[in-house]
């Protein structure tokens, strides 16, 4: 994405601060029932599975992991690829992806004990003859296709998408689910340009959660 409000950079930065669109956010409780780790690139995905360990170690607990990723397929221009022991296993999609992730991750011993599940949401018809790539709606309803118990859920995103996603997942979730969103803290060259599409986003969702009321 072209950052082309990068010359207001100092103006607008700290009003995407108060905003709560850069600083990272944690875990309000001791125990969930899920910890919910989004869909996303591959470096991010590294980024979110290491703050879901961090939010372990600082004694966070969670009954299930569980990966929403989808059919969308991994650009090598934009995302590096994990490597895996040979070239025809290399991943092709970005559930492929999260799974080889977390396989090549160092995780705590105390979660050899929890369930791990991957959610894989297929690609939809984009209502002009073709199919696009599942966004974090698409992940959430596959999700509740499977079913899951209602209980308490740690969303792990990081910024500038906390809030945002946090939005899409309250507004799909049944209300007998409770959600808590949690992510590292924005880059400090994050786009100007990538916080203020993420807020556009907060917004409509915001706006079409209202309208549903």
């Amino acid at each position: 994405m072209k950052d082309a409000y990068n010359g207001q950079r100092r103006k607008l930065l700290p009003l995407l601060v108060n905003l709560g669109l850069v600083e990272g956010m944690n875990a309000q409780k001791s125990q969930y029932d899920y910890a919910v780790v989004l869909g996303a690139t591959t470096n991010s995905v590294r980024d979110r599975l290491r703050f879901l360990i961090r939010t372990w170690q600082h004694g966070i607990r969670f009954r299930e992991i569980v990966f929403l990723g989808s059919a969308r397929l991994l650009d090598p221009r934009l995302e590096p690829i994990p490597r895996w022991r040979h070239k025809a296993a290399r991943p092709k999609t970005e559930t492929d992806m999260m799974k080889i992730v977390f396989a090549q991750t160092k995780v705590p011993k105390g979660w050899q004990a929890i369930k791990v599940r991957f959610v894989d949401a297929p690609a939809k018809p984009d209502g002009a003859g073709g199919m696009r790539r599942p966004n974090t709606a698409d992940t959430v309803e596959a999700w509740l296709k499977e079913s899951p118990t209602p209980g308490t859920v740690l969303a792990i995103s990081n910024q500038p998408f906390v809030l945002y996603q946090h939005a899409v997942l309250t507004s799909l979730l049944p209300r007998t689910f409770s959600v808590d969103s949690a992510g590292s803290r924005a880059d400090p060259k994050v786009s100007i340009a990538l916080c203020l599409d993420s807020l556009a986003r907060l917004l409509y969702q915001t706006a079409q959660e209202q309208n549903n009321l």
